[in-house]
C-alpha cells in the first residue's frame, strides 16, 4: 500500500539538522545556509573538452580513418591471417583509389560497390569511393547473382571492385546492367576488367582539394525486400558519421587498453561500416 505524505514535526527535521536555527526565520535561513555552501564549496576549474576531431574542416566518413592515421601512421589497422597493414599504407590507399576514381570523369555522385571476401583492400577501395565525393552501394558477397543484378542495375551502379573468384558472377552482372562502366580486378587480371594495379598506376597518395559535404549522399542502402523489390535508403555522410559516434559513446575502452574489432561478416556489405568506430581511435581490425 502507498504510504501517505506526512509532513515532519520540527523535532524530526531538528534531528536531520534540516529545521533553520532557533529564532532564524526559514527564508533567511535558506538564504544564510546558501551562502555558507557557496563560500565553503572548493572551487574547480573544468578542464576543456577535447575535440574528437581537431580541424575545423568538413568531415566525410574518410575522415574517420584519417582521424585513426592522425595518431600514428606507423600503427596496425588491420590484421587478416599472416599479413599487416599500417594506418599510412591504408590512408595512401584510399587516396589513390580516389584520385584514380576522379580521373575516370563518372557521373556526379555515380554509385559504386564491391564485391569480395573479407579483404582490407577491398574495404579501402569504399573508403576511396567516399573520398572521391562517390557513393557507396553495398553488396553481401554471399548473396545469389540475380539478388546483385537487381541491386547493381536498380541503384544505377557505375563501377564495381571485385575479387577475381567473383569474376564469372561480375560478367553474368555486366551482361544484365549496361550502366556498368569500369570494373576493376582487386587481386589480379581479368578479362573486361582492370586489375588495381593498373588502375592506380601514377596516381600518388596526397590529398585531395576536395572534399565531400556533410550532407553530401554517401550511401544507398538496400532495405530487406520483405514486402516487395528492396528500395533504397539514402544516407548522407552526416547520417552515418553520427551512427559511428554512436558507436565511439558506446563501446568506451579503459585508458590503455588496446582497441580491438572483429570484423567476421561481410565488410563489403554491412560489416565494413561498423569497423569505423574502432578504426577512428586508432584501433586495430581484426579480419576474418
Amino acid at each position: 500500500f502507498a504510504r501517505p505524505f506526512i509532513t515532519p514535526s520540527r523535532g524530526a527535521k531538528l534531528a536531520r539538522g534540516l529545521a533553520p536555527p532557533g529564532g532564524l526565520p526559514p527564508r533567511r535561513w535558506g538564504a544564510q545556509r546558501r551562502a555558507t555552501s557557496r563560500i565553503s564549496r572548493p572551487t574547480t576549474k573544468i578542464a576543456p573538452r577535447r575535440r574528437f576531431f581537431q580541424e575545423e574542416t568538413a568531415i566525410s566518413l574518410a575522415s574517420l580513418l584519417d582521424r585513426g592515421a592522425s595518431l600514428g601512421r606507423d600503427r596496425i589497422a588491420y590484421v587478416i591471417d599472416d599479413r599487416r597493414m599500417t594506418f599510412g599504407e591504408a590512408q595512401d590507399l584510399s587516396l589513390r583509389v580516389a584520385r584514380a576514381l576522379a580521373a575516370e570523369a563518372l557521373g556526379v555522385a555515380a554509385k559504386c560497390g564491391a564485391l569480395s571476401d573479407n579483404d582490407p583492400v577491398s574495404w579501402l577501395c569504399i573508403v576511396g569511393v567516399w573520398r572521391a565525393g562517390l557513393v557507396w552501394t553495398p553488396l553481401n558477397p554471399r548473396a545469389p547473382v540475380a539478388e546483385h543484378i537487381q541491386l547493381v542495375d536498380g541503384f544505377d551502379v557505375e563501377a564495381l571492385f571485385f575479387k577475381a573468384a567473383f569474376a564469372p558472377a561480375v560478367a553474368a552482372i555486366r551482361a544484365a546492367c549496361p550502366g556498368l562502366r569500369l570494373l576493376v580486378c582487386i587481386d589480379g587480371e581479368c578479362e573486361g576488367a582492370v586489375s588495381l594495379t593498373r588502375f592506380l598506376e601514377g596516381h600518388p597518395a596526397s590529398a585531395m582539394a576536395f572534399q565531400p559535404e556533410p550532407a553530401a549522399l554517401a550511401a544507398i542502402l538496400p532495405t530487406g525486400g520483405t514486402t516487395g523489390r528492396p528500395k533504397g535508403v539514402m544516407l548522407s555522410h552526416r547520417n552515418l558519421i553520427v551512427s559511428a559516434m554512436n558507436g565511439v559513446v558506446n563501446t568506451p575502452y579503459a585508458p590503455g587498453e588496446e582497441i580491438v574489432n572483429l570484423a567476421a561478416a561481410p565488410m563489403t556489405h554491412t560489416a565494413g561500416f561498423l569497423t569505423l568506430p574502432a578504426t577512428a581511435r586508432g584501433g586495430r581490425v581484426v579480419v576474418m
